[in-house]
């Protein structure tokens, strides 16, 4: 079997004196310089083998499971992702980014948040098929601003025109009764038509 080589000693002097020929020709303040830097380095080092040692040592005591759970316990966990598409992540991101909070460092005021409208008639697709009846304040937060209003409004008109749903109003300035057709399919984002904002 191979084995590597003895590393001589000839060669860590030859280093040594490299080295040392290097810092002889440095003045007082680089020599400063370079101590300061290997304190620092070694410091480093010295602080990094604790961090291993104690975590090592912790870790010691502890032995992982190799068994998975019993039979009768495999089914307590729900599956929190089934169903749940890459688009249907995008549409729930987008819901949760709508409903964050706005702060007063922002620069809102002055460049105002554009809101996608694809993923809002997803949004709004969504709610109506949970909710087979609603309102269109309804599909509003309690304060929603006005792009919000305008974008969602859209939405409604657009799954609308898809014949996904059914618009009523008693009177001018009225509230907006909706209702889901039974049997209409599911809006997918980025299917059909484009949407222009």
């Amino acid at each position: 079997m191979p084995q590597e080589a003895p590393r001589k000693v000839d060669d860590d002097d030859d280093e040594f004196d490299e080295d040392l020929e290097e810092l002889s020709a440095l003045d007082g303040d680089a020599l400063r310089e370079v101590l300061i830097q290997r304190l620092i380095a070694y410091k480093q080092f010295k602080g990094a083998a604790a961090a291993l040692g104690a975590r090592m040592q912790a870790e010691s005591r502890m032995h992982p499971r190799v068994a998975g759970p019993d039979p009768e316990f495999l089914g307590l966990m729900p599956d929190y992702l089934a169903g749940i598409t890459l688009r249907g992540l995008a549409v729930i991101c987008a819901d949760l980014d709508g409903k964050r909070q706005t702060f007063l460092l922002e620069a809102e005021h002055v460049a105002p948040h554009r809101v996608p409208l694809d993923l809002t008639v997803a949004s709004v697709d969504r709610f109506t098929m949970a909710h087979q009846t609603c309102t269109f304040r309804e599909l509003l937060d309690g304060d929603a601003t006005t792009e919000q209003l305008v974008v969602t409004f859209l939405a409604m008109l657009e799954l609308a025109k898809r014949g996904s749903l059914t618009l009523s109003q008693d009177e001018i300035f009225g509230t907006i009764r909706i209702n889901r057709v039974e049997g209409a399919e599911a809006y997918v984002p980025g299917e059909g038509p484009e949407l222009t904002e």
